[in-house]
């Protein structure tokens, strides 16, 4: 994984993370629920409706570079796609189905997922700004640029015993193909 891009899909969850405020709109639906769990008024219960329309689109991801696969493989690595959509709203939905009838019971599994969440979004916060300490390099793919990668399984980039490895064709970092290897042939 190149170092410099994992920074970047960092640096842009950080900022989705900050902007969405999803901790504090999940606490503000437990707290709705609270209140409708109280007085059992349509007025709370309208409230609660509007908060959760709120938490669900503060949720969608608005940074294109976010959708990219580069950015998919580190969100799936560090576990976070159940905290973004598709797999957050859909664990909304289904908290709300499933206890509907105790509104007591939905605010108290709001505050749980909120408290998930809050330490997912620490810990991504965390690494943001040890990266920034550290001046690690940051790097994205222009949108005057393409990139070809490849995936290679993990044995290969391990390597294999010398008697049964192949000739080396990647040059740099296991993952970087150079033009040297491609015009001289592997080993060259």
């Amino acid at each position: 994984m190149h170092l410099g891009r994992f920074h970047a899909v960092i640096y842009d969850l950080a900022q989705h993370f900050e902007s969405a405020e999803l901790p504090g709109k999940i606490e503000n639906c437990a707290a709705q629920l609270d209140q409708y769990a109280a007085s059992r008024a349509q007025p709370q219960l309208d409230s609660f409706r509007t908060t959760i329309e709120a938490l669900l689109k503060a949720s969608e991801v608005k940074d294109p570079d976010l959708s990219q696969p580069f950015a998919q493989q580190v969100i799936a690595e560090l576990g976070l796609g159940e905290i973004l959509p598709p797999l957050f709203e859909q664990s909304i939905n289904r908290a709300i189905s499933e206890k509907s009838f105790d509104p007591s019971g939905l605010a108290a599994e709001f505050r749980q997922v909120a408290a998930k969440v809050t330490r997912k979004i620490t810990q991504v916060r965390a690494i943001d700004t040890a990266f920034k300490e550290l001046e690690v390099e940051f790097e994205r793919v222009q949108d005057e640029a393409a990139e070809v990668g490849f995936l290679l399984p993990r044995e290969v980039q391990a390597g294999a015993p010398a008697a049964h490895a192949p000739p080396p064709l990647l040059w740099r970092a296991g993952t970087e193909l150079t033009l040297e290897a491609c015009r001289h042939g592997a080993g060259a």
